[in-house]
């Protein structure tokens, strides 16, 4: 046995089994100086073996304070064969008593030294953790299962966790506060990780929002995938908010922090370059994704969730250079799907499928919020100009509400909220938003804008779908649930001015425009309403908003039982065909204020009745 020990020790990429150092697997042993001896066998690199069984894993004050079994060396891998690493204590209470099982490079200082090219595969980690039902806690608390630290090409495959109230996998950020030890370490960072093929299990709770069982804590990594896994019954799934400033910027740069405890001087940069792909979440209690760092890819995952009285499940994006594509999301409680917080730049909501199943939709489906974002710049010293947010798409998705008869401001499609004023944004805080080729239905509301400080919004080829309604006898006392396709907060009077509302085709309202309690005080609709087809629509607007003139363009628009034509038609409403029963019967001709060539001349009608002016 010391034999075959010394040769490992001078070989590299030898293979060793826990057992032969005297590891028992009886799920009742301490087999923590066992397991430790294996991997230290391995200085140059290796395959640690663990049969069939359940190791427990324990700390000792003294020796191995804040972890359980470490890994320094490069090139190791675990080999799981199914067995389970099971912590040993179960009171883990409090910071001075919480661990994480598996540690992977070099606790408790600031060594700034990679370990490199670590793999843990086919291991099932119990984390032993008792708070499932309590709310509270932190991310970063050590009761993690495994933490990395300082590494580099680390896999983690096929593996399956349990019973963890903090983080399953946890990537320390710089500037990392160890609680055991009352001692800041001036750490650096995570870089290029993979978390493949494993499934995530919290216990089934009733307490909505606890804040605990944020699975994978990736603010203190660069290049992750995590892809192909199973989540269920955590809090967070992807939690994570970086330190750059803005798109490209440069390893090199560091930074000091200025915030209580973050004085240890300059650290990199941390957290981008996140990939989340390909995986299924299952009832989330708080956020699903909660991606705040640079550069994270949202793509082809699952979202459901199936307590809706609990489980949000929704995409939170605070982003530079965000991508969230081709999911599918099923939400409950407050029903968001994705929200675009402050600061997010050059964010793309593509492709994705999202139904919510609450009849409490008021903050929408798809949300954009730049409201207080003078306040979040300000208070995190690694932004360091007041730049506004912009260039967030909303394109393609297939957005589906519950056919409820809710009323007030709620299924709200897709909300768009800004302050009323901020000095340190005089040419706004939210430019250039595109909200393109949608397919949006049971919608109480379409598009909702809230503020004054959205500049270049552009509404374009989308579908709105009302709610059921009667369309056979169409009339003004037809029942209408859907109340309209956009909505202006009452105090917003020139929001509009900054929205181009073209080429979307509409279905069933009781407004094509409105405020949302008809309060205001003229209030401008759309500065650009042209080329859509309206179906259905009881009243143009509500009488608190301005008539069209020649800057809102009302022109080339088509459709029919378009009810509403009196009080607002006028002449800069020009070659609109909006009959009000055509084409069931006689009725309404439509040809007031239309443009007609006759082969000589262009004529103009001033009237339904055919009387034209010849231009």
């Amino acid at each position: 046995m010391a034999l075959t020990k010394v040769h490992n020790r001078m070989i590299a990429n030898a293979s060793v089994n826990v057992k032969d150092f005297g590891a028992t697997g009886d799920g009742t042993t301490d087999d923590t100086v066992a397991v430790q001896a294996a991997i230290d066998s391995l200085p140059l690199g290796g395959t640690v073996n663990f049969p069939v069984g359940t190791y427990r894993i324990a700390r000792t004050v003294g020796v191995n304070d804040s972890w359980g079994i470490k890994v320094t060396a490069s090139n190791i891998t675990l080999m799981g064969n199914d067995a389970y690493l099971r912590r040993y204590d179960t009171d883990i209470s409090t910071y001075a008593l919480a661990y994480p099982i598996l540690f992977v490079g070099t606790p408790d200082s600031n060594v700034a030294s990679l370990t490199g090219n670590f793999t843990a595969d086919s291991l099932k980690f119990i984390g032993e953790d008792t708070r499932h039902a309590i709310s509270g806690g932190s991310l970063s608390d050590k009761r993690n299962a495994i933490e990395f630290k300082n590494t580099q090409a680390t896999t983690v495959r096929n593996c399956q966790f349990t019973s963890t109230d903090s983080a399953a996998i946890f990537y320390q950020y710089p500037v990392m506060y160890d609680y055991a030890n009352s001692a800041f370490y001036n750490t650096t960072k995570n870089y290029n990780s993979e978390i493949t093929n494993c499934r995530f299990y919290a216990n089934a709770h009733a307490v909505v929002g606890r804040a605990l069982i944020h699975l994978l804590g990736c603010t203190g990594v660069d290049q992750i995938i995590i892809d192909s896994n199973y989540f269920e019954w955590c809090d967070v799934v992807l939690d994570g908010e970086g330190t750059y400033g803005w798109l490209n910027q440069l390893e090199s740069d560091l930074y000091t922090p200025t915030a209580a405890g973050w004085s240890l001087g300059d650290v990199k940069r941390t957290g981008k370059d996140w990939l989340f792909s390909n995986n299924i979440v299952v009832n989330s209690s708080e956020h699903a994704i909660y991606a705040a760092g640079m550069n994270a890819t949202i793509s082809g995952n699952t979202f459901r969730a199936e307590n809706s009285t609990v489980c949000l499940g929704d995409i939170k994006i605070r982003s530079i250079g965000a991508v969230v594509t081709g999911n599918s999301i099923t939400t409950g409680a407050n029903g968001g799907g994705v929200s675009v917080a402050t600061p997010s730049y050059h964010v793309s909501i593509t492709g994705n499928i999202m139904y919510s199943d609450s009849d409490v939709v008021n903050g929408g489906v798809i949300s954009i919020d730049s409201n207080d974002l003078t306040a979040y710049i300000g208070a995190r010293d690694w932004l360091t100009g007041y730049q506004p947010m912009e260039n967030i798409t909303i394109s393609g998705n297939s957005v589906r509400l519950p056919a409820s008869t809710v009323t007030g401001v709620n299924h709200v499609g897709v909300r768009i909220y800004t302050s009323t004023s901020d000095a340190n944004f005089p040419e706004g805080q939210l430019r250039n938003v595109t909200i393109s080729s949608n397919d949006i239905k049971n919608h109480r509301h379409g598009v909702y804008v809230i503020g004054l400080m959205a500049r270049n919004i552009v509404i374009e080829g989308n579908t709105f779908d009302a709610k059921p309604y009667i369309s056979l006898g169409f009339s003004a006392g037809t029942t209408m649930t859907t109340d309209s396709i956009l909505m202006i907060y009452k105090t917003s009077t020139t929001a509009a001015q900054n929205i181009v509302f073209r080429d979307n085709f509409v279905s069933g309202s009781n407004y094509l425009f409105a405020t949302n309690d008809s309060g205001g005080s003229f209030v401008d609709i759309p500065w650009g309403i042209t080329s859509n087809y309206l179906y259905a629509i009881k009243n143009f607007k509500t009488t608190d908003m301005r008539s069209p003139v020649q800057y809102n363009a009302f022109r080339d628009n088509t459709g029919y039982h378009f009810l509403d034509r009196t009080g607002w038609i006028g002449p800069n409403s020009l070659n609109n065909s909006l009959g009000w029963n055509q084409p069931l019967g006689p009725g309404n001709t439509e040809l007031k204020y239309n443009l007609a060539y006759n082969g000589t001349n262009i004529i103009f009608y001033i009237d339904d009745a055919g009387t034209t002016i010849t231009l």
